[in-house]
């Protein structure tokens, strides 16, 4: 009998060993070793969000996704003109073909321009991926302060651009594209849209998570004095808008775009108000009395109320509704960047997971 039950146990032994070295080697991870590896703070950062322990924890949580049948299909990291993305395809996607098309969700992620990482939404968008049956896209954009605005917009522009004109390539419905972002994810994600539309283009919707659009410190939400023990506070916003944006830490903008070897060409041609570069893509960094919010698509907010970005967003909905723009929106409780927390040991926390498929269903109202 004891024998016996030695036999059963180091066969299940083995056959999770077996589960965990299948994942740890799939599609979605080039190298079972790059689970373990942590990326080196890059000259300028200013703070180390890795840990020793973040790549285990995200296997865990991919793990657990995958136990709970809400991972999507192939995850494929490619090359869209000189910027890498990650696709997610569908569990069912299929060989291409005229008929065969899927809606998608362009994704770019937060971390105040300066931070965050295509891996910290890597479990969101599985699920985002599984949940509405699309193709989500994120961007590995360039990060400030070593590449400050309008680098890392305009990979988002690039990107969502071939995307929306080419579709067919990718399998992609370029009608129904729908483009989300966090934080300062959503001030890519506007800006991207805005950018679009002068470029005769236009996404699905519009999917905003808490996003920073003034540079405006002084209004009611930046001064709860409660506010100023989260990690993301008026000194901290303060600070990541100076490494991002020109106007406010006063960069060359002319240097940046020699340097980064930007296409000015494309920036005049996409430009709303034609003029010189510089102001062409000062309308693209924050809402200002300039802004124009004729032809968006429809924006659907998710908005934090415990959150120095609540000025934000009351701010940009009644210049939606004032230009007659389709708004809809969706509180939360939890804290500005709550929505990183599910890829790690995201199914411990039941209220995290609630709070962004509220954020899916959001997003597949917008595709309809």
């Amino acid at each position: 009998m004891f024998a016996f039950s030695s036999i059963v146990s180091l066969f299940l032994g083995l056959l999770t060993l077996s589960v965990v070295i299948k994942q740890m080697t799939s599609l979605s991870m080039p190298r079972a070793i790059t689970l373990f590896k942590t990326n080196k703070p890059r000259v300028g950062r200013l703070i180390r969000l890795s840990s020793p322990f973040e790549g285990l924890k995200r296997f865990i949580g991919l793990l657990l996704i995958r136990l709970s049948r809400r991972d999507c299909g192939v995850v494929t990291d490619m090359m869209i003109e000189e910027t890498k993305t990650r696709f997610y395809y569908p569990n069912d996607y299929e060989v291409l073909n005229e008929d065969n098309k899927y809606k998608a969700i362009i994704f770019i992620h937060g971390g105040g321009w300066v931070s965050g990482s295509v891996p910290r939404k890597d479990l969101f968008c599985r699920m985002l991926s599984h949940d509405t049956e699309s193709i989500v896209i994120q961007i590995y954009y360039k990060k400030a302060p070593e590449h400050p605005f309008p680098t890392g917009l305009m990979d988002c522009f690039v990107v969502a651009k071939n995307i929306i004109e080419h579709g067919e390539v990718y399998g992609i419905d370029p009608t129904n594209v729908v483009i989300s972002g966090d934080s300062a994810g959503g001030n890519l994600a506007l800006f991207t849209a805005m950018m679009l539309r002068d470029a005769g283009l236009k996404a699905k919707g519009l999917n905003l998570i808490y996003p920073a659009l003034l540079t405006d410190f002084s209004g009611t939400s930046y001064n709860v004095p409660e506010y100023s023990k989260y990690s993301c506070n008026k000194a901290m916003m303060m600070l990541v808008w100076s490494l991002y944006a020109p106007p406010v830490c006063d960069i060359d903008l002319e240097k940046v775009i020699k340097e980064e070897k930007l296409d000015t060409k494309e920036m005049l041609e996409t430009a709303y108000h034609k003029g010189s570069v510089i102001t062409c893509m000062m309308q693209y960094f924050a809402l200002n009395e300039n802004t124009s919010y004729v032809d968006l698509p429809p924006v659907a907010a998710f908005i934090s109320t415990n959150d120095v970005l609540m000025d934000d967003s009351a701010y940009l909905k009644e210049q939606l509704l004032e230009a007659n723009i389709e708004y809809t929106e969706a509180f939360t409780e939890q804290l500005h960047g709550y929505m990183s927390c599910v890829n790690t040991w995201f199914s411990l926390d039941k209220v995290v997971i609630a709070e962004n498929d509220r954020i899916t269903k959001q997003i597949m109202e917008l595709q309809k």
